[in-house]
């Protein structure tokens, strides 16, 4: 019975801290406003902001935007099926000492030994 009591006084407390972060927010709105009568409701019942719309929101603003297809990035995979097959088909470590020597980090003669 402890451990529920002191959930059930988190769970108030938490409340309670959301209630001011949003009686604050309101009541500082209703002033710049001037609704008095809102601020008036506010400072007499102070959970009454609930009842209230917030001018913060949480999460995204807008939106997802719908999917779309990627378009205009060259050819579907049907049009490029024969083209490179030599490339696909070659030796992954010779790709690699192809690549090195072009970059400059591999010598003739150390590609050849390897």
């Amino acid at each position: 019975m402890q451990c529920f009591a002191w959930l059930a006084i988190l769970a108030v407390a938490v409340v309670t801290m959301a209630t001011l972060l949003r009686w604050f927010e309101l009541t500082a709105q209703a002033v710049e406003q001037r609704r008095w009568g809102r601020v008036s409701i506010l400072v007499v019942l102070p959970f009454s902001a609930w009842l209230y719309p917030g001018g913060v929101s949480a999460g995204r603003p807008l939106p997802v935007p719908h999917h779309e297809p990627v378009r205009g990035f060259g050819e579907g995979p049907a049009a490029n099926a024969g083209k490179d097959k030599l490339a696909r088909d070659a030796d992954p470590a010779e790709k690699l000492r192809r690549k090195m020597r072009q970059q400059g980090m591999l010598d003739d003669d150390e590609a050849a030994g390897g």
